[in-house]
């Protein structure tokens, strides 16, 4: 049974409703989504009667209402499984002659449904692609860098965009840094470079937290040093 008006010709053809099939049909199909469950009863007992009487016997009849009523919970009329249908195939297109475009896609519209993110995350290997975590040297405000290649087997990582507190003023400050001077060597240089005043204490705690800054040091001790690093880069001569 493949739509809802499929199940409505059946309750009216496997009943015993003569007379009055048509009416008393619309009046159980209008159950079904609205869950009206003392309804739906009330049909389910005179369905197993009707088709009892047509020669169905108890059990199947138990059987087929039983399967309606979990068909009801996500069932389409033909308009929309038609039109699901067409996103479907197109989807599966994208993803298997364009994988890259398809998954920056995907990531970057579901980056704040952290459940399904991750669904998605753990689709990616699947697609020979590996990801990696959001990274000052590596990262731009969108889920991929410029490190993007279409050839398969390269890493591409999280926008910073994605990380909480992380604005797109904080990313665009250190993404021009970056574009001017290459990448950051070390904290000495990222804190010579990087306007951290403007960046904020809070949006680089977490940068920290998610190890975006990992390779200039280790978590442990740069969210301890936190308020020396921003009294540093505050000062006159900083990196100094």
């Amino acid at each position: 049974m493949a739509f809802p008006s499929t199940r409505n010709r059946s309750c009216a053809r496997r009943s015993n409703w003569p007379g009055t099939a048509r009416p008393r049909r619309m009046n159980c199909a209008r159950r079904y989504p609205r869950r009206r469950k003392k309804d739906i009863e009330k049909h389910h007992h005179k369905f197993v009667e009707g088709a009892a009487a047509k020669g169905i016997s108890h059990e199947i009849g138990e059987a087929i209402f039983t399967d309606w009523e979990e068909f009801a919970r996500y069932g389409f009329n033909k308009s929309y499984a038609a039109d699901y249908g067409q996103m479907a195939v197109q989807n599966a297109f994208l993803k298997c002659h364009f994988p890259l475009e398809y998954m920056t896609t995907l990531l970057s519209v579901t980056k704040g449904e952290t459940e399904r993110l991750a669904l998605y995350v753990n689709d990616a290997p699947q697609l020979r692609y590996q990801l990696l975590p959001p990274d000052v040297n590596n990262s731009v405000w969108g889920l991929l860098s410029s490190r993007i290649k279409r050839e398969r087997n390269l890493p591409y990582a999280f926008g910073l965009g994605a990380i909480k507190w992380v604005g797109l003023g904080q990313t665009d400050i250190i993404c021009q840094a970056r574009r001017k001077a290459g990448h950051f060597l070390d904290l000495n240089n990222f804190i010579s470079r990087v306007d951290l005043r403007a960046v904020g204490k809070r949006a680089l705690e977490s940068l920290i937290k998610v190890g975006a800054i990992d390779e200039l040091g280790s978590r442990t001790a740069l969210l301890e040093a936190l308020d020396r690093i921003l009294a540093v880069s505050s000062s006159p001569f900083p990196g100094c």
